[in-house]
């Protein structure tokens, strides 16, 4: 846990100060002597606040430093998800040192609903339909 201030995340972000005070208001968490876990603060306006058109790049930039990692490992931080060549998906967040933890890992049979890998094999086996409609 990181301790900052109203004024140092308003200007990492590229808000003004009373737009932080706003999110105070709003319910963003707050310690007991009225500064700001940075973390907790970076992963409530990224999952509370909404990009308006034509403003709240705050918003964004929260968002940006909650993907990258930039913002702890909260049980709320999201999990980043990328197809694999082989078909399977990963499901994944950085961990301290900024490297890729792997949570969770499905195959392409499993992500497609197959009941095993013999039944999708078999699935890739069968003869092509006819589409009688064009021909």
């Amino acid at each position: 846990m990181s301790v900052t201030t109203k004024s140092a995340l308003a200007s990492e972000l590229g808000l003004t100060r009373g737009r932080v005070s706003q999110y105070v208001s709003a319910g963003m968490p707050t310690l007991a002597d009225g500064k700001l876990d940075r973390e907790a603060a970076l992963r409530w306006i990224a999952k509370k606040h909404h990009q308006r058109f034509g403003g709240n790049h705050g918003a964004r930039r929260a968002k940006t430093l909650v993907s990258e990692g930039y913002a702890g490992r909260g049980a709320d931080m999201p999990l980043q998800a990328s197809y694999q060549r082989d078909g399977s998906v990963e499901w994944w967040r950085l961990g301290r040192d900024g490297k890729r933890i792997v949570v969770r890992r499905e195959t392409q049979w499993q992500r497609l609903g197959f009941a095993s890998a013999e039944a999708w094999e078999q699935w890739l086996r069968r003869p092509p339909e006819r589409n009688h409609r064009y021909r």
